[in-house]
C-alpha cells in the first residue's frame, strides 16, 4: 500500500484508511462494518455490533433502536448528531444526513472517469478489500478466510 497522500480525504487516504483496518480483520479485537450492510439489515448489524461489544441485545430492543438510527430520526436531531455541528461547517447539519444511498457517486461518472477510477483502485488496493468497500459483506465479509 502506497504511503498516505497530502490530501485527507483523497481516495488514496481513504483507501490506506481502509487497508489499515483489512490487513487486521482476524485480530480479536477488530470488526468491520459497512454502511451498506446496515441499510440492508439494521437490527440485524445492531444485534451484531452489540455481540462485538459483549452486550446482550435482543430483537425486539434492537428493532426499537434502529428506529433512532434511521435518516429520518438523525435528520431530525441533526444539531446533536452532525460532526462538528457546532462548529458551522456544514451548509445545514441535516443535509449531513441527505439521502443515504450507497454507489450513488456512480452516477457522476461517464465511462472514461469509471475506468480511470477503476484503474486507480486496483493499483491502490487488493481485490478483496475493494469488493468490500463498494459492497460491504456482501462483497467480501471480512471475517471470512483470509489469503
Amino acid at each position: 500500500m502506497p504511503p498516505m497522500a497530502k490530501h485527507i480525504g483523497s481516495l488514496s487516504n481513504i483507501l490506506h484508511h481502509f487497508n489499515t483496518v483489512w490487513s487486521r480483520r482476524q485480530l480479536p479485537n477488530v470488526s468491520m462494518f459497512h454502511y451498506t450492510d446496515y441499510r440492508a439489515d439494521l437490527v440485524g448489524e445492531l444485534i451484531r455490533l452489540a455481540g462485538v461489544l459483549g452486550c446482550s441485545l435482543g430483537r425486539d430492543r434492537a428493532e426499537e433502536l434502529a428506529q433512532h438510527a434511521k435518516l429520518n430520526s438523525m435528520r431530525a436531531r441533526a444539531a446533536e448528531l452532525a460532526p462538528e455541528s457546532t462548529e458551522g461547517i456544514w451548509r445545514s447539519n441535516e443535509r449531513f444526513f441527505r439521502a443515504g444511498g450507497s454507489g450513488e457517486w456512480q452516477e457522476f461518472f461517464d465511462e472514461r472517469v469509471y475506468r480511470r477510477y477503476y484503474d486507480r483502485i486496483n493499483q491502490l488496493a487488493a481485490p478483496d478489500l475493494l469488493a468490500w468497500a463498494h459492497e460491504g459483506r456482501r462483497g467480501c465479509d471480512p471475517a471470512g478466510p483470509v489469503g
